[in-house]
């Protein structure tokens, strides 16, 4: 009897959870229809800007044109509209990914909003273009140790991996964020 009780309530609380939370915007439409692509074939394919060199990378990029047509069809989009949501796919996609391969060394989805939160327009700009300046790198830095990470006991190496992994998600995130304005505008 406790099980069937058990049962709604934690399909309750795992389907309000955030993590879970389907995001019907629609700028967010064609990544909704993406998640029947495995994530390292998505990510190698926003990496590849759209350009899939593997077998793998073909398949998602032909699951992802029926995820344009559908979200074409069902809003009336017209190209400006397809390529602002396809920078919010690609943004959140590198987003995302930098927080599933950064969780390891104790970065959050909160220490890069932090970071891009305290970006002016200069350093987001930096970001995007892909040329972080070290004052940027300091800053990001900075906030892992303020949020507690651990940046002082990491090797040489491991730094470095996790500096790049910064660097993708706060252009992810900026990219998103640029996207959802845009398309707001639009």
């Amino acid at each position: 009897m406790r099980i069937l009780i058990a049962l709604p309530l934690a399909a309750a609380i795992f389907v309000a959870s955030p993590a879970v939370a389907r995001d019907d915007r629609p700028v967010a439409c064609i990544y909704a229809k993406s998640h029947r692509i495995p994530r390292p074939d998505l990510v190698a394919l926003v990496r590849s800007g759209f350009n899939p060199t593997s077998g793998p990378e073909k398949n998602a990029m032909m699951t992802l044109a029926d995820a344009v047509r559908a979200c074409r069809a069902q809003f009336g989009w017209a190209d400006k509209r397809q390529g602002v949501a396809l920078r919010y796919l690609s943004g959140r996609v590198l987003h995302e990914d930098a927080v599933y391969r950064g969780q390891k060394s104790g970065l959050t989805d909160e220490i890069l909003g932090g970071i891009v939160g305290a970006l002016d327009p200069a350093g987001r700009a930096a970001y995007v273009a892909g040329h972080p300046t070290p004052e940027l790198n300091r800053a990001a830095m900075a906030a892992l140790k303020g949020a507690g990470v651990a940046v002082d006991s990491l090797t040489g190496e491991d730094l470095t991996a996790l500096g790049s992994i910064i660097g993708e998600g706060v252009t992810g995130l900026v990219v998103q964020q640029d996207a959802e304005a845009g398309f707001a505008a639009s």
